[in-house]
């Protein structure tokens, strides 16, 4: 919160400053987060999984991990667009599909 005060022209704290004054969630936006959780739940599963003591990042850990998450990625870009009809999902369609590349490479 500190990085959000700041002094307006009379030298005078400002809490509200005008960059935050508009940084809310909408009502939309809390019905996309449990949308946004089953995308990430698998990148957190195998993240657990391969933070155990018997895998060190070895390439016969990673690979299964990454065909897995390379899978859940496309099943996410089937389902979302063939709901983006319905409702405005560009902005996950575009990290999953980002998150795919990435993944990918």
């Amino acid at each position: 919160m500190a990085s959000a005060i700041r002094r307006n022209e009379d030298g005078e704290h400002d809490t509200l400053s005008s960059s935050l004054q508009h940084n809310e969630l909408s009502i939309s936006d809390w019905d996309t987060l449990p949308d946004i959780m089953d995308i990430l739940e698998p990148f957190h599963h195998w993240q657990l999984k391969l933070q155990k003591k018997d895998h060190f990042g070895q390439l016969h850990d990673i690979f299964p991990a990454m065909d897995e998450l390379l899978g859940q990625l496309e099943e996410s870009k089937q389902l979302y667009e063939s709901i983006s009809r319905r409702h405005n999902t560009q902005h996950i369609r575009t990290s999953i599909n980002t998150a795919w590349l990435v993944l990918n490479k």
